[in-house]
C-alpha cells in the first residue's frame, strides 16, 4: 500500500524534467536546478526512513513489553495453580503459609520480603511464615493490634488492603521498642514499602498477610495490591475448608462432649494395640467406668445437669491418665480405658485419686451440689486371658460387682 508521502515523491520525480525544459527556456541553469532538487528529494527521504526506524523501534520496544507482560501473567497463573493444588493437597496450615509468601515473593518483582501473621487466643499476632528466614528465630515473638498496619491506616475497615508507601518510619513509630530492636538486629525490617492484606476467615479478622520491598518507598501499585487480595482470598478458603476438616475428622473419632474416643474408633485403636500387645509379648489393663445414678441426677435436675456431669468426669479421668492410655466413650455413662504396661494396682490406684477429686470438687447446678461417684472394673491382659472380646466383658463383670458393693455400703 502506497503512502500519500511515496505518492509525492513519485510526481515530483516525473515532473523534474517537465520543470527542467521550462527553466532551461528561460535562461536558468538546469542542471543546478536539478542537484537542488535530488538534494531535496535525498534530506526528505533520510526525513522519512529515520521516522520509520524510529516507529519500528517503538513497536518492537511495545512488542517486547507485551511479551514480558505475558511471561509474567503467565508465571502468574502458574502460580495461582500451584496455590490452588496446595491447597487441596497439603493439610498442615505452616506448609501452607510457607508457599504462599514464596509464592507472593515470586509474582510480586517488586517484593523482597513476605510474612503471614496470625491471631492468637490473646488478640495478637503471631509470625507463621517468613519468606527465607527461619520462623524459629521469631515464633515467640508477637505483635498487639496497636503496632499493626491496617490499625493505623485503616482503623474504621480492618478488611481492606492498604498499601505503606514508608514502612521503615512506621515501624520506628508504632512497634514495641523491644520487638522493634529484636527484628531490627535481625535485618528484618530494612523495608521501605508494604502492602499488608487482612486474612478473613467467616468474617473475622484471622490475621494479616504482608508483602515488603527493600527498594524504595511508594513502589507497590493498585496492580500488586489486586494480586494480594487475591491471594490473601485463596488462603481464606484454604484456612476454612482445612478447619471444615479438621473438624470433620474430630467428630469422626471423638465424642463431642467428652473429648475422648467414641466407641467405634476405640474398638479400632483397641484392636490394633491388641494385636501388637499379643505379637509382641506387650502388657495391658483394661479398665471399665460406669457414673452411678446418672439416670437419678437426669431425672431430678435434668439432662443437662447430667452432660455437666460426664463432661466434670472425662475431664478428671484425662488429666489422672497419660496421654499414651487410650480413653473412649463406650456408652451414655460409661468409659472403657486402656493403659500400657500397667497393673491392676496402679489403675485401681489411679480411680482413688479421681474419686477423691469428684468428691471434693461436686459440680454446681442451680445453686445446688452434685457429687459424682463412678464403679469400676479392671481386667489384666494377659494375666487374665488372651482373647480381646473376654477382656472387655471381665473388665465389665467386675464393674457391676463393684457396683453392688457400693450400694450395699450405701445401705
Amino acid at each position: 500500500m502506497f503512502s500519500y508521502r511515496l505518492i509525492f515523491i513519485h510526481i515530483t520525480i516525473v515532473c523534474i524534467p517537465i520543470l527542467g525544459i521550462i527553466f532551461t527556456k528561460e535562461n536558468i541553469n538546469f542542471h543546478y536546478f536539478l542537484l537542488l532538487t535530488l538534494s531535496i528529494l535525498a534530506l526528505y527521504n533520510l526525513k522519512l526512513i529515520y521516522k520509520s526506524d524510529k516507529n519500528n523501534k517503538n513497536k518492537l520496544n511495545e512488542l517486547a513489553c507485551t511479551i514480558e507482560e505475558k511471561e509474567r501473567y503467565n508465571n502468574i497463573k502458574d502460580v495461582m495453580l500451584q496455590i490452588s493444588n496446595s491447597i487441596v493437597n497439603i493439610n498442615d496450615k505452616d506448609t501452607l503459609f510457607q508457599i504462599v509468601v514464596d509464592s507472593a515473593v515470586e509474582i510480586i518483582d517488586k517484593a523482597d520480603v513476605a510474612s503471614i501473621l496470625i491471631k492468637t487466643k490473646n488478640g495478637d499476632f503471631q509470625f507463621r511464615a517468613l519468606h527465607r528466614c527461619p520462623l524459629n528465630f521469631i515464633s515467640d515473638i508477637r505483635l498487639g493490634m496497636d503496632e499493626t498496619f491496617l490499625r493505623n491506616y485503616n482503623r474504621e475497615n480492618l478488611y481492606q488492603s492498604v498499601i505503606v508507601n514508608h514502612s521503615d518510619e512506621f515501624n520506628e513509630r508504632y512497634m514495641d521498642k523491644g520487638t522493634f530492636q529484636r527484628l531490627n538486629g535481625l535485618n528484618l525490617l530494612n523495608i521501605k514499602s508494604t502492602i499488608c492484606t487482612p486474612i478473613i476467615v467467616d468474617g473475622e479478622l484471622y490475621g494479616f498477610f504482608n508483602v515488603d520491598s527493600k527498594k524504595s518507598h511508594g513502589i507497590f501499585t493498585e496492580e500488586d495490591q489486586v494480586i494480594m487480595e487475591y491471594l490473601s482470598g485463596q488462603l481464606s478458603i484454604a484456612i476454612r475448608n482445612q478447619s471444615l476438616f479438621e473438624k470433620t475428622l474430630f467428630l469422626s473419632q471423638y465424642d463431642g462432649l467428652t473429648k475422648v474416643y467414641h466407641r467405634h474408633y476405640f474398638e479400632e485403636i483397641y484392636s490394633n494395640t491388641y494385636k501388637r500387645a499379643l505379637r509382641y509379648g506387650e502388657k495391658f489393663s483394661l479398665g471399665i467406668v460406669d457414673l452411678n445414678d446418672l439416670k437419678i441426677i437426669n431425672d431430678i435436675y435434668g439432662h443437662i445437669a447430667g452432660d455437666q456431669a460426664i463432661s466434670l468426669f472425662s475431664k478428671v479421668l484425662k488429666e489422672n491418665f497419660r496421654e499414651s492410655d487410650i480413653i473412649g466413650r463406650y456408652g451414655g455413662d460409661e468409659f472403657i480405658i486402656v493403659a500400657l504396661n500397667s497393673q491392676i494396682d496402679q489403675i485401681k490406684d489411679k480411680f482413688h485419686t479421681i474419686q477423691k477429686t469428684l468428691i471434693e470438687k461436686p459440680i454446681l447446678y442451680n445453686n445446688k451440689k452434685i457429687t459424682i461417684t463412678f464403679s469400676y472394673g479392671i481386667s489384666s491382659f494377659p494375666e487374665d486371658i488372651v482373647d480381646s472380646d473376654e477382656l472387655i466383658r471381665i473388665a465389665d463383670f467386675r464393674m457391676y460387682e463393684n457396683k453392688k458393693k457400693q450400694k450395699q455400703k450405701a445401705l
